[in-house]
């Protein structure tokens, strides 16, 4: 193997094993509660299938968040892509809108569910991506 096909191989193998700042995946897993079946639907995820196959109901909502999450993750890699444009991308406004009126405005934080699909993103992106302690409280609280 030539040295430029072995650096293309490195960089390829770290690309994908990457994970994203916990912050954001915890920010995806508050936004992927209550929109299962549309994520799921985006990205051809059978759940029906997959609540079958899984036996054990208490771990069933967590092992589904957690597929949607890595999967979202991935999306969110493969593209290199933030987490306001991903959002801008791939979701409707109305999605967006009520994640903002129902999940962020209800944990204290005066957030309008106006505004167009790069409005509502940033400001999902702004409380759910950034760096503090309350803000990885607020968008998911539990581990990923």
């Amino acid at each position: 193997m030539s040295r430029r096909s072995s650096r293309r191989v490195e960089a390829a193998s770290t690309t994908t094993t990457a994970s994203l700042p916990p912050n954001i995946e915890r920010g995806l897993a508050s936004f992927v509660e209550g929109n299962e079946r549309l994520i799921a639907s985006m990205l051809s995820i059978d759940l029906q299938k997959r609540k079958t196959e899984d036996h054990d109901n208490e771990n069933d909502n967590s092992n589904t968040t957690k597929l949607l999450v890595s999967a979202l993750s991935d999306c969110i890699r493969m593209n290199d892509l933030s987490i306001e444009t991903f959002l801008t991308r791939f979701f409707d406004k109305s999605v967006l809108s009520d994640y903002c009126i129902n999940k962020l405005a209800t944990n204290n934080y005066k957030v309008s569910g106006k505004g167009n699909e790069a409005i509502l993103a940033a400001r999902i992106g702004k409380i759910c991506g950034g760096d503090t302690l309350n803000a990885f409280d607020s968008c998911g609280g539990g581990t990923v």
